[in-house]
């Protein structure tokens, strides 16, 4: 069984990234989310069968192959978000990979054995879903294309999970939820990843993307 893991990144921009994070400066958001990005990039190499950097936008393609070694790329389609992730599942599954999964940039602390048991759940589930804390998702899985799931959608509101677990039961599917997890997308939430990493610091993969947001100056944050 072929099992493919895409990555969805947009190019990190000022202003254009993070942009919920604003209040601490765009560039230092973009800052973080390349850090995050990175942190990713080097974590997760080498889980799956076929891993893929889904970049945005196509013209910096260039940018994305400097830090991607072990990476495929391809550009995202156009389109909402809905779109998009349809149309990676749809070429993937249509390539005979029997397991795909499908992650975005907003959680720098999920791990390999994260990911690993979501292609588990593809086992006996046709769906795997991690829902996130503000009612989204931040991992979906497939092992046969259900184009529903990512129709008529409200995109980042906290009702997407609410609307993909009815479409996956419209459709019959099965389904199974991973842990709930919470995304980086507030400065609250960096907050959080920063004490969550501190508490599990003695954890190699905590304490490297410590290493790497050592730059980040928050309050109540102990730099050093």
């Amino acid at each position: 069984m072929n099992r493919n893991l895409g990555l969805f990144a947009k190019y990190w921009e000022p202003g254009t990234v993070k942009t919920r994070l604003s209040s601490i400066g765009a560039v230092l958001a973009s800052q973080i989310y390349f850090q995050f990005l990175q942190h990713q990039l080097t974590e997760l190499k080498t889980v799956a069968d076929q891993r893929t950097l889904v970049f945005s936008p196509s013209h910096r393609k260039t940018e994305f192959e400097t830090i991607s070694p072990g990476w495929d790329l391809q550009p995202q389609a156009e389109g909402d978000l809905g779109i998009r992730m349809s149309t990676y599942f749809m070429g993937a599954i249509n390539r005979k990979d029997d397991r795909v999964v499908v992650i975005g940039s907003d959680t720098p602390h999920l791990t390999t054995a994260n990911i690993e048991k979501a292609f588990e759940g593809l086992v006996n589930h046709d769906v795997v879903i991690g829902p996130s804390v503000d009612g989204g998702y931040y991992l979906i899985g497939m092992n046969r294309y259900l184009p529903e799931l990512f129709e008529r959608i409200n995109w980042s509101t906290a009702e997407v999970l609410h609307q993909t677990l009815d479409r996956i039961e419209t459709a019959g599917a099965s389904y199974a939820l991973l842990p709930t997890m919470t995304d980086i997308d507030e400065p609250k939430d960096l907050e959080w990843l920063f004490s969550e990493l501190e508490r599990t610091k003695s954890d190699p993969t905590s304490q490297r993307l410590l290493e790497r947001l050592r730059f980040v100056s928050l309050p109540g944050k102990r730099n050093g």
